[in-house]
């Protein structure tokens, strides 16, 4: 059903890599790119994509510091684990305190969808026990609303069988998936569904009699849209589309880093050994990276620059989904017995395939934020 399923397009721009000083005049790139250097650990600094001016922000919250943190998935909000436990904006600011750890700590805490943290925490029911129990709370980083505690929901039943909850629907989605079990005369086997936890409803998935126990290779779309699955020992990936309801062949599932609005994919690419050596003798470019648009089905290949170039496999999307960051390790002679390494900033265009350099000497990007923060 993809227009354009199978389909390579190859955007490999003959200019190479363009420093940001002589950047196309369709290069719109714009916002922040948060990142660590290595000469400063105490500060996070800040990369302004529009101007290539790399300055510290001591506002920052310190996630590529000390500070563990988790963003969500559109990138606008992030937890940060310190001293404190809070919630903020990628910029530090609209920041909200959640926990003290000196006082207490949560057991869990992680985001229901991107403005949603759930975690669980001592509370009361006072028509149910005496002492405080642990209960499930959430907290509304939109309206500043904490839930009432409740006790986590009760397992799922299907046809009133032993019911297994295998994963859920990313973005606080009702669907789950789950399973039931039945004998098949050497062993278990397992029917899988999707159950809908607030109808009821339950959608027949797949059944498996392995002798060997292979489970159902699955993965969720990040903002719940679909569920990928695949029965063991075959290769096309399958398709259960959660708008439509409906179930189709895939085929091949592209892996890599979605873009922040769920149609694109980006990955490492690497072309088979023979034709890798073909081009390199006829001093054509070499794609290494690939885009898949889960919409059209088509597959770009991009070509990164310089044959000496080592591309960390972490990529950072824009907030308009048209741009990616990556960090790069270039190395290069100085002299002719003197080698250097040294890092840089690589923003690819997916529209032209260009890539624009900025030099930055930078040890870690932790996202790419718009001029407003989010």
């Amino acid at each position: 059903e993809l227009a354009q399923r199978d389909q390579v397009v190859e955007l490999c721009p003959a200019a190479g890599a363009v420093p940001f000083a002589n950047a196309p005049a369709d290069y719109a790139a714009r916002g922040r790119l948060l990142v660590t250097t290595a000469d400063d650990t105490q500060r996070m600094w800040a990369l302004d994509l529009a101007s290539g001016r790399l300055q510290p922000d001591e506002t920052l919250p310190p996630c590529g510091l000390d500070g563990g943190c988790a963003f969500t998935f559109d990138g606008s909000w992030v937890v940060v684990f310190g001293l404190d436990i809070y919630t903020a904006r990628p910029d530090g600011s609209e920041a909200t305190v959640l926990f003290r750890t000196d006082e207490f700590a949560p057991e869990t805490l992680y985001w229901l969808d991107n403005r949603t943290v759930e975690f669980l925490t001592l509370s009361y029911l006072p028509a149910e026990a005496l002492d405080p129990l642990l209960l499930l709370a959430q907290f509304d980083v939109e309206t500043g609303v904490y839930s009432e505690p409740q006790r986590p929901s009760e397992r799922v039943s299907v046809n009133q069988l032993q019911t297994e909850s295998i994963s859920g629907q990313p973005q606080n989605g009702s669907l789950r998936l789950v399973r039931t079990p039945f004998e098949t005369g050497s062993g278990t086997g397992y029917r899988y569904y999707l159950y809908d936890t607030l109808t009821d409803a339950v959608t027949y998935i797949a059944r498996l009699a392995d002798p060997n126990n292979a489970e159902l290779e699955h993965e969720w779309h990040p903002l719940g849209a679909a569920l990928y699955y695949r029965l063991p020992g075959t290769l096309d990936w399958l398709v259960y589309d959660t708008e439509t309801q409906t179930q189709r062949i895939l085929g091949a599932l592209p892996r890599g880093t979605w873009s922040r609005d769920g149609r694109y994919r980006v990955a490492p690419f690497a072309l088979p050994d023979d034709e890798r050596a073909a081009r390199l003798e006829a001093d054509q470019p070499i794609p290494s990276l690939q885009l898949w648009d889960r919409v059209s089905g088509l597959t770009r290949l991009y070509c990164l620059p310089r044959s000496d170039v080592f591309i960390y496999p972490e990529f950072y999307w824009s907030p308009d989904h048209r741009y990616i960051a990556l960090l790069g390790l270039l190395s290069g002679d100085a002299e002719e017995t003197l080698t250097f390494e040294y890092t840089t900033i690589l923003v690819l265009d997916t529209q032209t395939g260009d890539v624009i350099t900025y030099d930055a000497n930078v040890s870690a990007i932790t996202i790419w934020t718009t001029e407003a923060g989010r």
